[in-house]
C-alpha cells in the first residue's frame, strides 16, 4: 500500500495552490511514491471569486483527489458566536468524520485553530519559518524581523572597518542563523515535535551589503531609525527570500522519505533506521542538492 497523505487547507492564498500543484507533479513523476487521500478545505465555493478559482484548480489536479469541503463560516454560526471553544470541538469532530484515512496530514494554509482532540487523533505537520531550538514562534513577518535583529549585538561589537571580513564568522554562530522546520502541530503553537528542518547562515552578497548599511545606521541613529529605513525593509525581505528557497524542498523531500519508508512517524516522533530522532532530521545538505539541481522541475523529471 502506498503512503497516504492528507492535506488540510483553507485556500486563502495562491501559495497553497502552488504547493498542491507541486505535490501533484511530484506524485505524477514518481518523486514522491505516495497517494493523496484527500484535500480538505474549510472554505466553500462562493465565498469569493478567488476562492472559486483556487478550488477549480485543485479539482483539476490529476493526483490530488477527492476535494472535501466543509465551510467553517457556515458551520453552526450561532454556536461559533456564543462559545468558540465548543464550536471548535464540534467542527473538528465533523471534519474528522469526513476524512478518509491517511498516514500523516499536512497543514497547507489551514487557517482554523485545531483542538486537542483532533491533534491527538492525527499527526498533522506544519511548516514554520524558524529553527527548532531557537524559534521564534508566531506569524512569519514577526519571525523574520526577530531573526533580523539577532546579529546586531555581534555586529556592533566588531570594528566597522573589519565588518566585511568578520561577517562570515559572525553569521556562523548558531544564534545568527535562520531556517525552517516541519513539526507536528500541538497545543503549544510552533513548538510541536520536530520532524525535519534546515538552516542557513545569513550571508550572501546582497545580505552582506545590507548588514553593513544597517549596522552603520544603527551606530549613528539607533534602532528606531533603522526600523524606519529602507535598508531595514530590504534586509527583512532578503532574509525571507533566502528562507523561502528551502520551504518547498523541505516539504517535498520529507514526504519523499516518508513515502519511501526511509522515515516513519511513531508516537509523534520521527523514526529512521529504528532510531527515534527526538530533534528531527536536518535536511540542509539534501536541500542544497535540491537547489543545485535546479529544484523541483529537475528532481521530478520535468524538462
Amino acid at each position: 500500500m502506498k503512503y497516504r497523505i492528507g492535506l488540510l487547507t483553507s485556500l486563502y492564498d495562491d501559495y497553497a495552490v502552488e504547493l498542491l500543484q507541486k505535490f501533484d507533479a511530484s506524485i505524477e513523476e514518481g518523486f514522491i511514491p505516495a497517494e493523496v487521500s484527500f484535500v480538505f478545505c474549510s472554505r466553500a465555493k462562493g465565498s469569493s471569486q478567488k476562492s472559486n478559482e483556487r478550488i477549480a484548480i485543485i479539482e483539476g489536479l490529476k493526483n490530488i483527489k477527492p476535494l472535501i469541503i466543509l465551510s467553517a463560516r457556515d458551520f453552526q454560526p450561532e454556536l461559533r458566536v456564543q462559545d468558540r471553544k465548543k464550536w471548535r470541538l464540534a467542527y473538528d469532530r465533523e471534519v474528522m468524520k469526513l476524512l478518509p484515512e491517511a498516514d500523516s496530514y499536512l497543514n497547507v494554509g489551514y487557517m482554523q485553530i485545531i483542538g486537542s482532540e483532533m491533534l491527538e487523533t492525527f499527526d498533522i505537520l506544519n511548516l514554520h519559518p524558524a529553527l527548532p531550538w531557537l524559534g521564534p514562534t508566531g506569524m512569519w513577518p514577526e519571525v523574520i524581523e526577530e531573526q533580523a535583529q539577532r546579529p546586531f549585538p555581534y555586529l556592533l561589537a566588531t570594528r566597522q572597518p573589519d565588518l566585511q571580513e568578520e561577517l562570515l564568522k559572525i553569521m556562523s554562530i548558531s544564534w545568527n542563523k535562520a531556517g525552517g522546520m516541519l513539526h507536528i502541530v500541538s497545543d503549544e503553537p510552533d513548538r510541536g515535535p520536530v520532524i525535519s528542518w534546515y538552516e542557513f547562515p545569513l550571508v550572501s552578497p546582497t545580505l552582506d551589503e545590507l548588514w553593513s548599511l544597517a549596522t552603520e545606521t544603527l551606530r549613528n541613529a539607533g534602532f528606531a531609525a533603522l526600523k524606519e529605513s529602507h535598508t531595514w525593509q530590504e534586509l527583512v525581505q532578503e532574509i525571507r527570500h533566502e528562507q523561502f528557497k528551502g520551504e518547498d524542498p523541505l516539504i517535498l523531500l520529507t514526504y519523499q522519505k516518508l513515502a519511501r519508508g526511509e522515515w516513519s512517524i511513531k508516537n509523534k516522533k520521527l523514526v529512521t533506521n529504528k532510531q527515534v530522532l527526538p530533534g528531527g532530521y536536518c535536511l540542509k545538505h539534501d536541500i542544497a542538492n535540491f537547489l543545485t539541481n535546479k529544484g523541483i522541475k529537475n528532481l521530478i523529471g520535468k524538462p
